[in-house]
């Protein structure tokens, strides 16, 4: 498996380290809007789609919702990852959970196999998208993952929707970390997170050793189609970040 450094990279100012992202809910994730919205924010986001004319823009991260929400056949697969080398893929959303990607780690672990086999030395893959809540078994379903044979990946991708606060985030950043110590010490990716404006306003200069990119999920839609349990005046306005 190919240790690509992530593209996400070009987009930093030098010395920088964790990216500052944004993933697009309702309505700003479709064709043609999302890639409008991508061109204005100018910075890696993602959809949890992957098709042509998203990976067209090379600030877009590609993702596998689940297996039942792929980009097609595992060659068509192949022959995106050849076309747009040097991707970051975002493999599952929350496979612990129902109404989510919901697939047990057994079944997951053969999906990302013949995934990452497609994928190649022609991108980096990051796996699995669970939620940082330890209770709701998102570490659990890694560490079943890991134990059903699961391909160790490039990156780790997770989602954070437990800190409000500055100090709340480092702490949880930290509880992570010490998981990752002991399965593999990857770098990672926060491909959701969000919050109110406080902790928006500190992700964006926020910097961690490790942390490849922090993807904001904090635009108002989200709360309506459930990013998460908060109220849509807590949320970051698509607006203000694009001069609208």
């Amino acid at each position: 498996m190919a240790a690509i450094l992530l593209i996400l990279l070009t987009w930093l100012a030098p010395m920088q380290q964790t990216a500052h992202c944004y993933a697009l809910p309702e309505p700003y994730k479709h064709w043609p809007m999302y890639l409008d919205v991508t061109a204005r924010l100018d910075t890696c986001t993602h959809n949890w789609y992957t098709a042509r004319q998203f990976l067209e823009d090379d600030r877009h991260t590609p993702s596998i919702w689940s297996a039942d929400y792929t980009p097609g056949s595992i060659t068509e697969l192949a022959d995106l990852a050849a076309d747009y080398p040097g991707r970051t893929w975002l493999l599952f959303n929350e496979p612990e959970l129902s109404g989510q990607a919901d697939t047990p780690p057994e079944i997951a672990a053969v999906h990302v196999r013949y995934w990452s086999e497609a994928i190649g030395d022609n991108g980096t893959v990051a796996c699995c998208g669970v939620l940082y809540y330890p209770w709701l078994g998102g570490y659990q379903w890694l560490e079943s993952y890991l134990a059903a044979g699961g391909p160790v990946p490039d990156v780790w991708h997770i989602h954070i929707y437990d800190a409000n606060t500055p100090g709340e985030w480092n702490a949880v950043i930290d509880a992570w970390q010490r998981w990752n110590a002991e399965h593999g010490n990857l770098p990672t990716i926060i491909s959701e997170a969000g919050s109110g404006q406080e902790l928006h306003d500190y992700l964006r200069t926020w910097q961690r050793d490790g942390i490849l990119a922090v993807y904001w999920f904090g635009i108002n839609e989200a709360s309506q189609v459930g990013g998460a349990n908060v109220l849509s005046s807590e949320w970051q306005y698509l607006p203000a970040l694009t001069g609208d």
